[in-house]
């Protein structure tokens, strides 16, 4: 054989394979794809229309500022009281980022995407990141199938699914998280300055987003103190002055009155009023240590549960897969930073005073970090069963059998994931795994059916077509029908339809129902257990619903009752002149 046939052999036999950064950028594709596709089955959230008012505000800001650099009116669009006006929220204090980033959507982009996806649109590519993240970071802290196993998985955990078609804050906080607890490790194994300035950028962008991305930097920083020492001080000047002058930066409502504001946002969070839970059969305004712990457990599918176990056991033990012994240090060190960060945000939601609801919404930057240990646990299953049926010769001698098992057990181990999520869709808040018998089994079990108001857009078809002209609609609790008429000034429901609540809790005395249901046509309610009251809870366990109900499994996700129904429960409604 000549000398340029042996060059050219291997040449013609070899492909090379696709980088890592390839792979996570075509999944996180693929995720924000998958969003979008579905982003108008997913209702409104209580949450979004005080989002969208803030961010509609403060996108106009932007552009007036921008064009105020032209006319010399820029003086005044800096002034306290304009500046005020368009960034503060009173209602709910949260940093401006993701509502700006959807208002910004809404001006652009917004003019040519129907329905939702507009507002919703830059939470879908946070979802993409998150994903494309985690697979970077699993491919170097196990190996490739446990890359595609974490990012995939994360992908269909339902609760976290669901979280991504919302322009809301968590999973925008969460994917700002991780890719601040990568970039910093990224760093670390570099010695990059530039890195480290990276992880304070992303961590200031964290903190624009949400307060609960302050607990990052102090587990960075154990972190970094315990297996990368000379990190410490880059860490230091990366979330002590990069982070606050990006923070500042991004929030001009700080700019004026800088101390009293912040004192004021702080104080907002830290005193926050208690949010009502039901949590195995009880109300509670502040739910037991346990609930973050119980919640995951009964809301992950079961099979990605056993491997985070299994992963969090593989990482604490500091064992090294066979195949990078040479970089034994790094690898241990990376796992125990998933580890940290998976702890380190469900410590903080078992404090006695910490506010626990909203199902895992609270600790949702938890997830990306167990679905990393999940892919530990793949890739410890895989390699012992890889070595077990390797003593099989025609095995051993099949080319690329580790990789084609790995390909099987993640189809077998994930296929069963994505049935769950496609039997919930779009309800996915409503998931529970087997281990508590499904939604059926949890609301035997007492916990919390639904929640956050996403659910009313299943109903709107039944009361668009009402067949009363100015039917009037009694909504409970009080405050859910901000929902009803941002779909009414969407075009999501015909006009005339009036909406009336029950009297505020502290003012039901007895025999309010009766007084509440005097000239109502239909009542309609989430079957949230924290939020009945004396009516939705006697019509829940009592009334016969319309058929245009919404169930999950013949779990009651919204009732839907007839103003007759609701006062043969009440007779006493009836006694009018």
């Amino acid at each position: 054989m000549s000398r340029k046939n042996k060059a050219e052999k291997p040449r013609k036999a070899t492909r090379a394979p696709m980088g890592v950064g390839t792979i996570a950028f075509l999944l996180g594709l693929l995720a924000c794809g998958a969003v979008i596709a579905g982003i108008n089955y997913h209702g409104l959230t209580y949450d979004e229309p005080i989002y969208a008012g803030f961010g509609a505000r403060s996108a106009k800001w932007i552009v007036t500022l921008l064009i105020s650099l032209f006319d010399g009116d820029f003086a005044k669009q800096v002034s306290a009281p304009v500046i005020n006006q368009a960034w503060f929220a009173s209602i709910d204090m949260q940093p401006p980022l993701v509502q700006v980033l959807s208002g910004l959507s809404q001006l652009g982009p917004g003019k040519v995407l129907s329905g939702m996806l507009s507002q919703r649109l830059p939470v879908a590519l946070f979802f993409g990141l998150a994903i494309g993240t985690l697979f970077w970071f699993t491919d170097y802290a196990f190996n490739r199938p446990a890359a595609y196993f974490s990012a995939l998985g994360l992908f269909l955990m339902p609760r976290f699914f669901a979280h991504a078609h919302f322009a809301t804050l968590d999973v925008p906080v969460a994917a700002l998280i991780l890719l601040t607890a990568a970039t910093f490790y990224a760093a670390s194994e570099e010695r990059s300055w530039n890195l480290s300035l990276f992880s304070g950028l992303f961590m200031g962008l964290a903190l624009l987003t949400k307060l609960n991305a302050g607990f990052l930097i102090g587990i960075l920083l154990i972190w970094a103190a315990i297996f990368h020492p000379p990190m410490v001080l880059r860490g230091l000047v990366a979330f002590f002055i990069i982070s606050p002058a990006v923070f500042l930066a991004g929030w001009p409502w700080l700019w004026h009155d800088t101390l009293p504001h912040l004192k004021q946002y702080l104080f907002f969070h830290l005193q926050h009023y208690p949010v009502l839970v039901y949590y195995l059969g009880e109300l509670h305004e502040y739910a037991p240590w346990h609930y973050p712990f119980v919640m995951i457990g009964v809301t992950t599918p079961v099979i990605f549960l056993a491997l985070m176990l299994l992963g969090l056991g593989y990482a604490a033990s500091g064992r090294c897969a066979y195949e990078r012994k040479k970089v034994r240090s790094s690898i241990v060190a990376v796992r125990w930073l998933l580890l940290m960060c998976a702890v380190g945000y469900l410590i903080p939601s078992a404090m006695p005073f910490s506010p626990k609801y909203n199902g895992v919404r609270l600790f949702l930057p938890a997830l990306p970090f167990l679905m990393g240990l999940a892919g530990g646990g793949f890739a410890l299953v895989h390699g012992a069963l890889a070595r077990a049926l390797e003593r099989v010769r025609a095995l051993a001698e099949m080319p690329h059998f580790s990789e084609r098992l790995a390909f099987l057990m993640g189809l077998g181990l994930l296929l069963p994931a994505a049935v769950g999520l496609l039997n919930v869709f779009p309800h996915e808040q409503a998931y529970y795994n087997a281990l508590v018998g499904g939604p059926a089994g949890a609301q035997k079990r007492g916990f919390e059916t639904i929640y956050w108001g996403g659910v009313y857009n299943a109903a709107l078809p039944a009361l668009d077509t009402h067949e009363k002209q100015s039917p009037q609609i009694l909504v409970t609790p009080q405050g859910v029908t901000s929902l009803l008429i941002a779909y009414q000034r969407g075009g999501g429901l015909r006009k005339d339809l009036r909406w009336t609540t029950p009297p505020p809790p502290k003012e039901q005395a007895t025999g309010w129902p009766q007084e509440a249901l005097v000239g109502v046509d239909t009542v309609i309610f989430q079957c949230a257990q924290s939020e009945f009251d004396a009516l939705s809870r006697k019509l829940y366990e009592q009334g016969r619903p319309e058929p245009t109900s919404v169930y999950l499994d013949g779990v009651p996700l919204l009732l839907i009752f007839s103003g007759d129904e609701a006062r043969r429960l009440f007779p006493a409604a009836e006694k009018t002149e």
